[in-house]
């Protein structure tokens, strides 16, 4: 009896803070334009965008706790490079990553009404389909770098299946290296719990989010290097994620 009341109540507050979060987008993508143009993009950012976006962790009753490297600057803009687990995870990265960024995203996501709205307001990178994908995204992170803007990449490409860090795809990081930005992991653990492919119900839970020290990519110029340096680059996620490490442990990394 307890576990189908259980059940039942995370379905209404499933569905509570489906509707609620895409409310909330699409009233704020009516006037994110606006916005963006009366305000500048930073300030956009800081005052109609992140609490925007964020405003999913609330309605979800996440907790997050976000550990930083002391080598991390955050007025340096980046390509924070986060483990994919969630459709919560582009809210989530704004309680960890301290400046205005946008998202990289497949081109269908400017489509969704609403959604759609706000991240292409936002500033958010398509990645289109066929070829020259890699030259269009270079393209518009070096111009979102020159307006101070980080970026926020999903390089496993799509959500893990059960819980542990996927293979990691090179484009972002040659996307990062292409536009001169320095890439930072966002190793990110306890949203498997609260909302993941396994099931749609969302569970209240508390998640750790740990921000690495930026690494530059300039002197990987040669595929296998590159291809290197990107397995190296995992094992930060890896280690949060699947061997439980802890900030200590991951500022020896």
């Amino acid at each position: 009896m307890l576990n189908t009341l259980k059940t039942a109540f995370l379905w209404v507050f499933t569905i509570w803070v489906y509707l609620a979060s895409y409310v909330t987008m699409i009233s704020v993508g009516l006037f994110a334009y606006i916005a963006k143009w009366t305000l500048g993009h930073q300030r956009a950012h800081k005052y109609v965008y992140i609490p925007a976006f964020s405003s999913a962790i609330v309605f979800a009753g996440v907790r997050v706790t976000v550990h930083r490297h002391p080598g991390f600057d955050p007025s340096q803009p980046a390509v924070f490079m986060q483990n994919h687990v969630s459709v919560f995870d582009g809210p989530l990265a704004t309680r960890a990553i301290p400046s205005a960024f946008v998202g990289l995203f497949n081109s269908w996501h400017f489509l969704v009404p609403g959604y759609g709205w706000f991240v292409k307001a936002a500033g958010g990178i398509g990645v289109p389909k066929g070829s020259g994908r890699l030259r269009s995204i270079i393209s518009q992170a070096k111009a979102r770098a020159t307006a101070g803007l980080s970026i926020l990449a999903f390089p496993e490409g799509h959500r893990t299946r059960d819980g542990n860090v996927r293979d990691f795809r090179k484009g972002s990081f040659v996307m990062a290296r292409e536009a001169s930005l320095p890439v930072v992991p966002l190793c990110v653990r306890g949203m498997w719990e609260v909302e993941s492919k396994r099931g749609w119900l969302i569970r209240p839970g508390h998640v750790e989010v740990y921000v690495g020290q930026p690494y530059r990519l300039d002197e990987y110029t040669e595929r296998a290097s590159l291809d290197t340096f990107v397995d190296e680059f995992r094992k930060n996620h890896v280690a949060w994620v699947e061997k439980d490490a802890t900030p200590a442990e991951m500022n020896s990394l």
